[in-house]
């Protein structure tokens, strides 16, 4: 899935969800999404499961969990809890989400993997992304196991193959 320059982001925890609008570039360069503690407290996000030291001010910043949903992918995560009343984005994307989409020059067909199960032993066969676009289709034999057959099982997003930065 291809993202926006920005997008409406919902955030959802114990007592509701916010949607906020925010900046999807992956010029961010954050490891993990922050939100402002208002949208927190309004949410209902929590408990408090970590710290996380931030490396440019040598701070740590609590880490609450809360469902991120953007369009029809939903992921639960730990988000940094920060000060963010003073910038015109009150949430920033991390690449713990980031990592699922499209962004910048990446197209779709970079992100997404081909998922393909093994219909005899169960085992699950990722394959890379050459792998997944040339080598390997429905059908073929399990180079796992080698005894089954391939299956499609729809498409992967997470974005293993590709280096982000």
């Amino acid at each position: 899935m291809k993202l926006n320059s920005t997008e409406k982001i919902v955030f959802k925890g114990n007592n509701g969800e916010v949607s906020v609008e925010t900046n999807c570039s992956e010029k961010n360069n954050v490891d993990r999404t922050s939100i402002d503690y208002s949208i927190a407290s309004k949410i209902g996000a929590g408990p408090v499961i970590s710290t996380k030291k931030i490396r440019s001010t040598n701070e740590r910043r609590p880490v609450v969990k809360c469902r991120v949903c953007i369009n029809r992918f939903e992921k639960s995560i730990g988000v940094n809890l920060a000060d963010r009343s003073d910038k015109k984005y009150k949430a920033l994307l991390g690449d713990d989400i980031l990592q699922y989409f499209a962004v910048g020059d990446k197209t779709e067909e970079e992100v997404a993997v081909p998922v393909l199960k093994c219909d005899r032993v169960h085992c699950v066969y990722t394959p890379t992304r050459d792998e997944a676009h040339t080598k390997y289709k429905e059908g073929d034999m399990c180079p796992r196991c080698e005894s089954g057959w391939l299956e499609y099982h729809g498409m992967d997003y997470r974005d293993r193959y590709i280096e982000r930065r």
